[in-house]
Protein backbone atom coordinates (compact mmCIF):
# COMPACT_ATOMS: atom_id res chain seq x y z
CA UNK A 1 0.00 0.00 0.00
CA UNK A 2 1.11 3.54 -0.52
CA UNK A 3 0.89 6.77 1.46
CA UNK A 4 1.07 10.09 0.50
CA UNK A 5 2.97 12.90 2.90
CA UNK A 6 2.80 16.56 1.26
CA UNK A 7 5.75 18.13 2.70
CA UNK A 8 6.77 22.12 2.41
CA UNK A 9 9.94 22.77 0.38
CA UNK A 10 9.68 26.45 0.52
CA UNK A 11 6.89 28.61 2.45
CA UNK A 12 6.97 32.36 1.24
CA UNK A 13 5.66 34.50 4.09
CA UNK A 14 4.57 33.84 8.01
CA UNK A 15 0.79 34.18 8.27
CA UNK A 16 -1.69 30.93 7.49
CA UNK A 17 -2.96 32.24 4.16
CA UNK A 18 0.16 32.62 3.08
CA UNK A 19 0.89 29.08 3.24
CA UNK A 20 -0.91 28.35 -0.08
CA UNK A 21 1.82 30.52 -1.92
CA UNK A 22 4.74 28.47 -0.67
CA UNK A 23 5.57 25.20 -2.89
CA UNK A 24 4.89 21.78 -1.72
CA UNK A 25 6.18 18.57 -3.21
CA UNK A 26 3.78 14.92 -2.84
CA UNK A 27 6.22 12.10 -1.54
CA UNK A 28 5.12 8.59 -1.77
CA UNK A 29 6.59 5.75 0.29
CA UNK A 30 5.71 2.13 0.38
CA UNK A 31 4.24 0.09 3.50
CA UNK A 32 7.03 -0.94 6.21
CA UNK A 33 8.98 -4.07 4.56
CA UNK A 34 8.13 -6.41 7.23
CA UNK A 35 3.83 -5.79 5.82
CA UNK A 36 5.26 -6.59 2.63
CA UNK A 37 7.43 -9.79 3.67
CA UNK A 38 4.22 -11.33 5.40
CA UNK A 39 1.85 -10.41 2.09
CA UNK A 40 4.61 -12.45 0.34
CA UNK A 41 4.46 -15.51 2.81
CA UNK A 42 8.21 -15.32 3.63
CA UNK A 43 8.45 -17.33 7.10
CA UNK A 44 9.28 -14.61 9.68
CA UNK A 45 9.96 -14.71 13.11
CA UNK A 46 9.58 -11.29 15.46
CA UNK A 47 11.61 -10.47 18.45
CA UNK A 48 8.77 -11.02 20.74
CA UNK A 49 8.44 -14.53 19.23
CA UNK A 50 11.98 -15.07 20.29
CA UNK A 51 11.83 -13.73 23.71
CA UNK A 52 8.96 -16.01 24.43
CA UNK A 53 10.50 -19.20 23.31
CA UNK A 54 9.22 -19.79 20.24
CA UNK A 55 12.52 -21.23 19.18
CA UNK A 56 15.26 -22.75 21.27
CA UNK A 57 17.88 -23.22 18.54
CA UNK A 58 18.93 -20.20 16.51
CA UNK A 59 21.67 -19.54 13.98
CA UNK A 60 22.17 -16.00 13.13
CA UNK A 61 22.87 -15.10 10.00
CA UNK A 62 23.75 -11.44 9.15
CA UNK A 63 23.03 -10.88 5.67
CA UNK A 64 24.23 -7.44 5.74
CA UNK A 65 27.82 -5.71 4.36
CA UNK A 66 30.90 -6.08 6.86
CA UNK A 67 31.06 -2.34 7.58
CA UNK A 68 27.45 -2.61 8.67
CA UNK A 69 27.83 -5.73 11.03
CA UNK A 70 31.18 -3.43 12.37
CA UNK A 71 28.47 -0.76 13.44
CA UNK A 72 26.27 -3.57 15.18
CA UNK A 73 25.45 -7.09 15.26
CA UNK A 74 23.79 -10.01 17.05
CA UNK A 75 26.35 -12.08 19.11
CA UNK A 76 26.74 -14.78 18.20
CA UNK A 77 26.17 -14.66 14.45
CA UNK A 78 27.79 -15.04 10.98
CA UNK A 79 28.49 -12.91 8.43
CA UNK A 80 27.02 -13.87 4.76
CA UNK A 81 26.47 -10.77 2.73
CA UNK A 82 23.30 -11.00 1.02
CA UNK A 83 25.45 -10.86 -2.65
CA UNK A 84 26.98 -14.26 -2.08
CA UNK A 85 23.82 -15.87 -1.78
CA UNK A 86 22.14 -14.61 -4.99
CA UNK A 87 25.16 -15.52 -6.67
CA UNK A 88 25.16 -18.77 -4.82
CA UNK A 89 28.66 -18.93 -3.52
CA UNK A 90 27.70 -18.76 -0.07
CA UNK A 91 25.36 -21.53 -0.12
CA UNK A 92 27.50 -24.34 0.64
CA UNK A 93 28.58 -22.89 3.42
CA UNK A 94 25.30 -22.65 5.16
CA UNK A 95 24.69 -26.37 4.38
CA UNK A 96 27.85 -26.97 5.79
CA UNK A 97 26.64 -24.80 9.38
CA UNK A 98 23.26 -26.23 9.06
CA UNK A 99 24.65 -29.64 8.94
CA UNK A 100 27.32 -30.00 11.89
CA UNK A 101 25.11 -29.72 13.83
CA UNK A 102 23.64 -33.26 12.91
CA UNK A 103 20.58 -34.02 15.24
CA UNK A 104 20.31 -31.04 16.80
CA UNK A 105 20.04 -28.82 13.84
CA UNK A 106 19.33 -24.97 14.48
CA UNK A 107 16.49 -22.48 12.99
CA UNK A 108 18.24 -20.28 10.62
CA UNK A 109 17.24 -16.80 11.52
CA UNK A 110 18.46 -14.69 8.79
CA UNK A 111 18.64 -10.62 9.72
CA UNK A 112 19.74 -7.59 8.26
CA UNK A 113 19.14 -3.89 9.11
CA UNK A 114 15.69 -3.85 8.74
CA UNK A 115 14.20 -7.33 7.23
CA UNK A 116 14.47 -6.46 3.37
CA UNK A 117 17.56 -7.69 2.53
CA UNK A 118 16.74 -11.17 4.87
CA UNK A 119 13.75 -11.35 3.48
CA UNK A 120 15.42 -11.63 -0.44
CA UNK A 121 18.03 -13.87 0.52
CA UNK A 122 15.47 -16.38 2.78
CA UNK A 123 13.01 -16.42 -0.49
CA UNK A 124 16.77 -17.00 -2.34
CA UNK A 125 17.44 -19.77 0.24
CA UNK A 126 13.88 -21.61 -0.42
CA UNK A 127 14.12 -21.61 -4.12
CA UNK A 128 17.10 -24.04 -2.67
CA UNK A 129 15.53 -26.09 -0.87
CA UNK A 130 16.88 -24.70 2.13
CA UNK A 131 14.49 -23.76 5.50
CA UNK A 132 14.93 -20.52 6.95
CA UNK A 133 13.37 -17.52 8.50
CA UNK A 134 13.77 -13.64 8.39
CA UNK A 135 14.22 -11.45 11.44
CA UNK A 136 11.18 -9.33 11.34
CA UNK A 137 12.10 -5.30 11.16
CA UNK A 138 16.31 -6.73 11.36
CA UNK A 139 18.63 -5.36 13.76
CA UNK A 140 16.57 -2.38 14.51
CA UNK A 141 13.61 -4.31 15.55
CA UNK A 142 16.06 -6.13 18.14
CA UNK A 143 17.78 -3.18 19.05
CA UNK A 144 14.12 -0.92 19.65
CA UNK A 145 12.97 -4.62 21.73
CA UNK A 146 16.25 -5.31 23.64
CA UNK A 147 18.86 -2.67 23.29
CA UNK A 148 22.25 -3.42 23.80
CA UNK A 149 22.24 -4.77 27.53
CA UNK A 150 19.58 -7.08 27.15
CA UNK A 151 20.27 -9.10 23.49
CA UNK A 152 22.95 -11.42 25.44
CA UNK A 153 20.47 -12.32 28.05
CA UNK A 154 18.09 -13.51 24.96
CA UNK A 155 21.11 -14.66 22.36
CA UNK A 156 22.46 -16.72 25.65
CA UNK A 157 19.45 -18.22 25.91
CA UNK A 158 18.16 -19.18 22.34
CA UNK A 159 21.58 -18.72 20.20
CA UNK A 160 24.13 -21.30 19.44
CA UNK A 161 27.95 -20.95 19.02
CA UNK A 162 28.44 -20.13 15.05
CA UNK A 163 31.23 -22.72 15.46
CA UNK A 164 29.19 -26.37 15.94
CA UNK A 165 30.66 -28.65 18.13
CA UNK A 166 32.90 -31.26 17.04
Amino acid sequence: MNQKVLIPLIVLGLSLSSLTAGIWISLEFTTAPPVQARQQGIPEVTVVDLQQGELERVLFIDVRQGWERALDRIEPSVLIPLPQIESGEAVERIQALMNAYESQAPTVVLYCARGVRSARAQQQLAALGIETVSLQGGITAWREALGSDQDQLLTQRIAIPVTPPG
